[in-house]
């Protein structure tokens, strides 16, 4: 069983280490559908941030697509009109996973 402060020692190493676990390849094509969600108000998680990380994924030749929702802070499901929010994704998804599953 691991220890609890395996996974601090591995994230703080893996910059020295180019096959560490917390490695995430941008590149890879075969991964399932990537939909990154920014809330315009999150202080958490700001809509740059979001961004950047839609900007690596987006290397991939797998989908990856960024919505934002301008309005919504980091706890939107908390927040009055989530259930809007959660059916776009669920569109998204319905949607996206035909052709990943197509891909298989």
């Amino acid at each position: 069983m691991p220890e609890p402060n395996h996974v601090l020692f591995q994230a703080s190493l893996a910059n020295f280490n180019p096959h560490a676990a917390t490695t995430v390849d941008f590149a890879n094509d075969d991964r399932a559908p990537l939909l990154i969600v920014a809330g315009g108000k999150d202080h958490v998680v700001p809509a740059v941030v979001a961004k950047a990380n839609y900007k690596l994924f987006a290397k991939s030749n797998a989908i990856t697509e960024l919505k934002e929702y301008p309005e919504r802070t980091h706890w939107t499901i908390g927040e009055a009109g989530w259930e809007g929010i959660a059916d776009d994704m669920l569109q998204w998804a319905v949607a996206k996973s035909a052709s990943f599953v197509g891909k298989q």
